[in-house]
């Protein structure tokens, strides 16, 4: 039977908060001199940049719209999304921690892409503190 995998959040700055392996989400990544580790990029949880994340940057599109187009391109990712996830359990790797910017998880992808993961029974979600 392969382990459980449990998927926590942070931000890139909360490196305490980094449980498991950590996973970065975000396109880009803090420059060096901020000393937080480089991180691997799950590029397939990462916001397509030209229609999910700018237009939502820019004020384009409001907050729910944003929400709408990550889910649709996570579900379009799902089978590989869980397949890497997969690997990850027959590895034994217990935790992962998905990482981002915003330090303020409420309104940040960090949250959307973990409420999708527990939704789509991929994964359960961790409340360390």
């Amino acid at each position: 039977m392969l382990p459980i995998l449990i998927v926590h959040t942070a931000s890139f700055a909360d490196t305490h908060k980094h449980y498991g392996i950590a996973l970065s989400i975000a396109r880009k990544q803090p420059p060096r001199r901020r000393r937080c580790e480089l991180l691997p990029i799950l590029e397939l949880m990462t916001p397509e940049p030209d229609h999910v994340l700018h237009p939502y940057l820019s004020g384009k599109i409001g907050y729910q719209e944003f929400v709408r187009r990550y889910h649709r391109f996570l579900d379009g990712n799902r089978l590989k999304i869980f397949n890497r996830f997969e690997e990850y359990r027959r590895k034994g790797i217990g935790e992962i921690t998905i990482v981002g910017w915003d330090t303020d998880s409420s309104k940040c992808h960090r949250s959307i892409a973990a409420e999708w993961i527990r939704e789509n029974n991929i994964a359960m979600i961790g409340s360390r503190n």
